[in-house]
């Protein structure tokens, strides 16, 4: 299966209004964020600067409070019981 057929299949279940959770959202929920993740770490390791170390703080802030704040209700409200067993 290559990737344009799985891009088809996704947005097929987005504009459906299916939540997804499979492949990819089966492991990481959300993939966007495992990305900034890894950018931030990269960031870390190429500026080598003590003022990137503060990044790493500020994600899990906004992962954490921001996300609860807003991602999670709206999800809830979206999906109800099949995103309560999802996550």
């Amino acid at each position: 299966m290559d990737i344009g057929c799985i891009v088809q299949k996704m947005v097929k279940l987005l504009k459906d209004n299916i939540l997804l959770t499979k492949v990819i959202y089966s492991v990481l929920g959300n993939p966007i964020y495992s990305v900034f993740f890894f950018v931030f770490t990269g960031m870390l390791l190429i500026e080598a600067s003590l003022w990137v170390l503060v990044l790493p703080i500020l994600y899990w802030l906004y992962m954490t409070i921001l996300l609860k704040l807003t991602e999670k209700k709206c999800m809830k409200e979206a999906f109800g019981q099949e995103y309560i067993v999802f996550v």
